[in-house]
């Protein structure tokens, strides 16, 4: 315990004054302390880091006893941690949690932090209807000893209007506390909102910047079904139908009883939401699977919505059979415990090959096949991750691959004569390397690229350092809104008069 805490107490605060806590005691951040990687010991830190002369021995002795039981640091230790649980209303228990190794645990990250080269950031804003108070999520993604980590760096109330300008300050706050330099920014992925576009584009420019991949997928599925004629319509018949079942007890009843006489397993319907991706998909494939149920039960009432027809029906699932392909995307992207950013390329090949497998009848069906596939209607939102890409390959250009500097000549009076050949032989190289890489196998699905890559470091040595860079990253913004479903949940179980704490002395839920 004495060791969890020393970091906290370092901090000059009147524990009997809580207006007194410093601000860095109250930004108790969490962070995905499963990751794979092993944290190194406190004890790694030289004490010339923390002392200009060395301690004597007197004085070490006096500090290792201020911890034990009756010392000073031991009593402020206690009574702060009795003032939190009175404060907040929290249950003894609370002592075991995680939160408590903050101090400790927090210096460690950054120590892990310090030693990556390439750390993508995600981050997304998220306003809670009914205390009317809006958060700022972020997290951060990088490989630490061959394994890919992930990490929550925390939720930040936004006390200000959501300019660009706050919003960038404010993730600056962030970076700061955690000793993340910009230098260090593979990327920053958030979603298409323009302010958010504009508080990282300004301060981090094009090169590290993108857009969530699955948003931009989503999005492109709501502007092809507007194009596509009736489309929409065919959708409301649905919703209504959906909605009327769902505000009536009779009606929800008669579904649940209607499915145990068939001896099937409960379903119940899915109302789309505006704001949630696939809902329309999994709104129609849901009535789809119940819709002999379905007419069971709008036969028996006269204010029921009309039943769909027989043409209605195939035109719904010839939609949902394209609207899958996209709802599997969405899936296979948001992963956070694999690289994503290297998958997007091969993604929408993927897309465009499991579109053309698919042949629809009908008008609607063919119209939406055609507009997905057309390259306006998925280039319109995914032509800046294409830029994005080539932009990040063209700056490889002036990374230096070579190993072998024992050739080069420092003296400008010196003239090596075969310096040119040397050039071409380097550059022969690498374009040996590539040319070997794609004509290696491809590698099956369940390969992990982390480990693939780590066996193939001696044979590909330049393609091997682009490609543990780009594996880092990830390419939506997901892992930064799962932090507000954790919040979501503890907001519901916490009193309103906890919100005068602050959000960041709360213990958050760890990123998965």
């Amino acid at each position: 315990m004495a060791q969890a805490t020393c970091s906290f107490t370092s901090t000059e605060n009147n524990v009997d004054d809580p207006e007194s806590l410093s601000e860095e005691t109250l930004n108790t951040l969490s962070f995905d302390a499963s990751l794979s990687t092993p944290m190194p010991p406190v004890t790694s830190l030289s004490i010339s880091e923390k002392f200009t002369n060395q301690p004597t021995l007197e004085w070490s002795l006096k500090k290792m006893s201020s911890f034990s039981s009756g010392g000073q640091k031991h009593t402020r230790i206690t009574e702060a941690i009795v003032y939190f649980i009175c404060k907040n209303n929290q249950p003894l228990s609370v002592v075991e949690d995680i939160g408590f190794k903050y101090d400790v645990v927090s210096l460690n990250f950054k120590n892990v932090l310090k030693e990556v080269d390439d750390i993508t950031i995600t981050m997304d804003i998220w306003s809670e209807m009914m205390t009317t108070k809006s958060f700022l999520g972020v997290t951060v993604h990088f490989i630490h000893s061959t394994k890919l980590c992930s990490a929550a760096l925390g939720i930040f109330e936004l006390s200000q209007s959501h300019t660009a300008n706050y919003i960038n300050n404010e993730l600056m706050n962030v970076l700061s506390l955690w000793d993340i330099p910009k230098s260090k920014i593979l990327a920053i992925v958030t979603d298409n909102d323009a302010t958010m576009l504009k508080a990282v584009g300004e301060n981090f420019g094009k090169k590290n910047y993108l857009r969530c991949f699955a948003h931009s997928i989503n999005l492109a599925a709501e502007a092809t079904i507007k194009k596509v004629d009736g489309l929409q319509n065919l959708i409301s018949q649905v919703r209504n139908i959906v909605k009327f079942i769902k505000r009536s007890v009779n009606c929800s009843d008669e579904l649940k009883q209607l499915q145990e006489k068939n001896g099937d397993s409960f379903k119940k319907l899915i109302l789309d939401v505006v704001t949630r991706w696939n809902s329309v998909y999994y709104m129609c494939e849901r009535f789809l699977e119940l819709k002999e149920v379905i007419n069971q039960i709008l036969l028996k009432h006269l204010n029921a919505p009309p039943i769909l027809n027989a043409q209605e029906i195939e035109n719904i699932k010839e939609m949902v059979n394209i609207l899958r392909i996209l709802e599997k995307v969405t899936k296979e992207i948001s992963g956070q415990r694999y690289g994503t950013m290297s998958l997007v390329i091969s993604i929408i090949s993927c897309i465009k090959d499991n579109l053309n497998a698919i042949t629809p009848t009908f008008r609607i069906g063919i119209e939406l096949k055609k507009f997905l596939t057309d390259e306006l209607a998925l280039s319109k939102h995914l032509v800046f991750i294409q830029s994005s890409i080539n932009i990040m390959e063209n700056s490889t250009q002036d990374i230096d691959y070579s190993n072998d500097s024992s050739d080069s000549v420092s003296d400008p009076s010196q003239v090596d004569l075969w310096g040119y050949h040397k050039q071409l032989a380097q550059k022969s190289q690498k374009r040996h390397e590539i040319t070997m890489y794609l004509s290696t196998p491809v590698s099956t699905l369940n390969t992990d690229p982390l480990m693939c890559w780590e066996e193939l470091k001696l044979m590909y040595p330049s393609i091997y350092k682009l490609a543990t860079k780009y594996l880092s990253g990830v390419c939506t913004s997901v892992p930064s809104e799962r932090l507000f479903l954790c919040q979501q949940y503890h907001i519901k179980n916490q009193k309103s008069t906890k919100w005068k704490i602050g959000i960041k002395v709360n213990f958050f839920k760890q990123v998965r």
